[in-house]
């Protein structure tokens, strides 16, 4: 079968197929042509696969060809080398390959890849050197901003307005003065 790959060269393949691990994805089974005995898989996020072959679209009847909503929440704790919203519920490694990025509180500025995620978990590709806590915002990104250096004021401001809210909320509950307000009145 001919496809269009990810760098827009027409190649033939053996298969195209979803692979339940990694959702979102397409998975493209090719020949290897210096060792015929060999197969081997790339992905091409189906967005992408769908744009370059519009044709082929068809295979994938059902499923959504749409990336994942980039978000942003506070975690409620982290792990080594996870992050946890127990507010959250997502759909299973709905967010792998996109970048998790700590945008203010404990371990701003960091950043991470997600290799997959559960309703409430972000398993990231490297353990925290700083561990976000529940004072740590965070977003989900299918690409990091050019400057992910803490600075408090790098979201959109619909972003801040609900972080602002939801900071406050957490200050008043756990007995704290709120800071004043920045982007809400």
């Amino acid at each position: 079968m001919q496809i269009i790959d990810i760098n827009d060269r027409e190649r033939e393949c053996l298969r195209v197929f979803l692979d339940p691990a990694w959702p979102g994805y397409a998975s493209v089974e090719f020949q290897s042509k210096s060792d015929p005995a060999k197969k081997r898989i790339e992905w091409m996020p189906l967005t992408d696969f769908a744009q370059k072959n519009p044709g082929l679209k068809d295979l994938f009847t059902g499923h959504s060809v749409e990336p994942a909503k980039e978000i942003s929440g506070v975690a409620t704790g982290s792990g080594k080398d996870t992050l946890i919203d127990k507010t959250a519920s997502w759909d299973t490694n709905i967010y792998a390959g996109y970048y998790l990025w700590i945008s203010r509180g404990p371990g701003d500025g960091t950043t991470r890849t997600i290799l997959k995620n559960n309703a409430s978990v972000l398993y990231i590709d490297k353990p925290w050197d700083k561990k976000p806590t529940k004072d740590s915002q965070y977003a989900i990104v299918r690409t990091l901003p050019t400057n992910t250096a803490p600075s408090g004021q790098i979201l959109p401001i619909t972003e801040l307005r609900n972080l602002e809210e939801k900071a406050r909320k957490m200050d008043i509950k756990a007995g704290r003065k709120p800071a004043p307000r920045q982007y809400t009145k």
